[in-house]
């Protein structure tokens, strides 16, 4: 039975806290039915509760992850949304720490994109590819910069720890831009700070301006 938004009821049953309503679902439900969108493991780990997650992999081993539509595995979410208990399971199983999706994006650069600080410390910490670029070139400064001001507090922790583990400041993407440009396009002026080298600051995007252009627009 699926309804309106094709959701079946174990897809749903995996967002409860509830273990009795999840075995039931599970016994009576095959557990590949799936959204057509994710699969219930992308549920689980966008929701994260512990209970729910052991019960439905003790029928799903976590080796059959697969990714939905747009590339983007249950181990990617899990590491958008900081759970890290599903990240750590995903590793115990030998899981692909550098699986990309469709666009080139790797579970650091979800981590990243997250705002998440203790998974991307994790990722780095178990030896995942701090440089990594994704298809637009963007490595993971990139991504720490780009941040709306109500998150920039959380982000700065995050590209000093990017920096720590050598992430390259002075990475150009396909628009020529370093993180330098990001930083100045969103007044992130902590990020702007750490990540002005003598190179990024000369460095002109394909349009040929340099980073304090942006800051400059902006103003």
């Amino acid at each position: 039975m699926i309804n309106k938004d094709c959701n079946t009821p174990l897809y749903i049953a995996a967002r409860s806290t509830s273990m009795e309503i999840t075995k039931h679902m599970i016994e009576n439900e095959p557990i590949v039915l799936l959204n057509p969108k994710e699969t219930i493991l992308h549920n689980i780990a966008r929701f994260g509760h512990k209970n729910t997650i052991l019960t439905i992999l003790s029928q799903l081993p976590i080796t059959k992850i697969i990714p939905n539509k747009d590339g983007m595995s249950p181990f990617h979410l899990a590491c958008k949304n900081g759970e890290k208990y599903f990240v750590e399971l995903c590793l115990k199983e030998k899981y692909n720490i550098e699986e990309k999706d469709n666009h080139g994006w790797t579970p650091l650069h979800y981590a990243v994109n997250g705002g998440q600080f203790k998974i991307s410390e994790y990722l780095l910490s178990q030896g995942c590819n701090p440089n990594a670029l994704t298809h637009e070139g963007d490595n993971a400064l990139h991504l720490a910069s780009f941040v709306l001001p109500s998150y920039q507090n959380e982000n700065v922790h995050i590209i000093k720890l990017l920096l720590d583990y050598k992430v390259d400041p002075n990475q150009v993407n396909k628009n020529n831009r370093t993180p330098l440009h990001i930083a100045y396009c969103f007044q992130f002026q902590s990020a702007i700070e750490l990540l002005k080298t003598p190179q990024s600051a000369i460095t002109k995007d394909k349009d040929g301006h340099l980073p304090e252009h942006y800051g400059k627009k902006q103003a």
